[in-house]
């Protein structure tokens, strides 16, 4: 525990030391109508920010932006959100049942709304935990909700929704808001019977719609957001050690330590597509082998298992092809066992080994990597109530990404 600890204080010193998201070209504009060119603090949000961080200069100090200061803010080439008094359906969230009810459970508040098209039709999205809203407006009117929920029919009464539908219900209104609100008498736009409550089909909607208008205005500039996967091999030596406690009557007490514990593994990398692609989630199935004997040979370990931990990764960005990562795993007690045993003279017994965590860290650059590892304790006769086998080690693994994806 003082070693988890330990490494504990030093995630949280090197998140500070070398997590910042660096600033980034942007302008707001205050309550008084002021364009003011600054540097933002670039946290590539998936979900709209309340306020931001932004320099002056350079030199400058931090200081704070938010909704009741700022009428507007946004990164050059990147993003953009505008200041709006709106009403928001808020029935997906709450807490006493009525998410699940067709009726909506609106709130006037005032929010940050992310720029999707702008034109004679602005398009803008609201993402909080519960998901995407849209928000439109026509000819600078006012900006309104295009509704769309999705409710459980169980919940809801029969003279409300009618007779005969799914299990799943929806209100589709955004669809009768499109066609009453968007209409382009110099051409035909496409049908709203399939036009899905989605970020491509919606946006597509609104840009046929500004383009039959004849509206030149450029389309927003956004990063491409996708979610990628990165496959790297690794091997690694595994400085290992087994203490058995005494068994009364039977044995003494033993250690085996040796150098004979080395392992090979894939490792399959998801990186999350926010936040500047700092976190990832890493699964990596691998084979350990550990072997070591006492006592003539009378006493040995024979541990050979593929394992399948699981865990979050955080990097921080050093350059264009070199960072810094620290990770944390839980390894289960489920294993493919390749005949391990512990032999104890003439008594020997299989592995049902329990499951533990893991922490470490490395250095990365470009395809390959450098990483040390520290598993907690586990007891490899887990099924045993009589005595434990306490395993335990330490990893130093070498890395090399045979897949790579671009970011």
């Amino acid at each position: 525990m003082r070693t988890l600890a330990v490494l504990l204080l030093v995630f949280l010193f090197v998140n500070e030391s070398f997590g910042q998201i660096k600033y980034e070209k942007g302008y707001f504009v205050n309550t008084q109508g002021e364009r003011i060119e600054c540097l933002i603090k670039n946290r590539d949000w998936k979900n709209n920010p309340s306020k931001f961080i932004y320099k002056l200069n350079d030199s400058s100090k931090p200081e704070d932006g938010n909704i009741h200061s700022v009428k507007e803010f946004g990164i050059y080439n990147y993003s953009k959100f505008v200041g709006a008094d709106v009403e928001i359906d808020r029935s997906n969230i709450q807490e006493n049942g009525l998410a699940g009810k067709p009726e909506l459970l609106w709130s006037q508040e005032k929010l940050f709304l992310r720029v999707l098209v702008e034109g004679t039709a602005k398009l803008y999205s609201y993402d909080n935990s519960s998901g995407r809203k849209f928000f439109y407006s026509v000819s600078d009117t006012a900006i309104d909700q295009l509704i769309y929920k999705k409710f459980n029919i169980n919940f809801a009464s029969t003279n409300t929704i009618g007779q005969g539908l799914s299990p799943m219900a929806e209100i589709s209104t955004y669809k009768n808001q499109l066609l009453m609100d968007l209409k382009c008498p110099k051409g035909k736009l496409e049908s709203v019977d399939n036009l899905t409550y989605t970020t491509e089909d919606i946006e597509r909607y609104f840009r046929s719609y500004n383009k039959c208008m004849g509206d030149t205005s450029p389309e927003m500039v956004k990063p491409t957001k996708k979610s990628y996967v990165n496959l790297r091999m690794t091997a690694g030596i595994n400085p290992s050690s087994l203490s058995i406690p005494k068994i009364e009557g039977y044995t003494p007490a033993f250690e085996l330590s040796g150098n004979e514990a080395f392992s090979l593994g894939l490792q399959f990398e998801a990186v999350i597509p926010y936040h500047k692609q700092k976190w990832a989630v890493v699964f990596e199935p691998t084979f350990q082998y550990f072997n070591a004997e006492a006592v003539g040979g009378n006493v040995n370990i024979k541990y050979r298992v593929i394992e399948f931990p699981i865990g979050v990764r955080h990097y921080f960005k050093l350059s264009d092809h070199s960072r810094i990562y620290l990770n944390g795993f839980y390894n289960s007690n489920f294993t493919v066992n390749f005949d391990s045993s512990i032999q104890l003279y003439d008594m020997k017994l299989g592995i049902s080994p329990s499951g533990n965590w893991a922490l470490g860290g490395g250095f990365e650059h470009k395809r390959l990597s450098l990483e040390t590892r520290y598993y907690t304790e586990k007891n490899l006769w887990e099924s045993l109530s009589v005595v434990d086998a306490h395993y335990s080690r330490f990893a130093i693994l070498v890395g090399f990404k045979i897949i790579k994806a671009k970011y």
